[in-house]
């Protein structure tokens, strides 16, 4: 019986399916997260564009 607990305690193979895992949902939150920013930044910068297009003005045409 101790046997068999030294080598279950040993083996390790299951541990790297897991990394695997905690990897690949931290590389999916990154996506998500920035696929949220990039997605708030083009809705302000198509804001800007279309308050120009509908009012050209100086002050609504700005460039930054």
């Amino acid at each position: 019986m101790l046997k068999f607990l030294n080598k279950f305690r040993k083996n390790e193979s299951g541990a790297t399916m897991v990394e695997y895992g905690l990897m690949v949902a931290v590389i999916a939150m990154v996506v998500v997260v920035g696929g949220v920013a990039l997605g708030i930044s083009m809705d302000d910068t198509m804001d800007d564009a279309t308050r120009c297009a509908d009012t050209p003005t100086a002050e609504n045409c700005v460039l930054d």
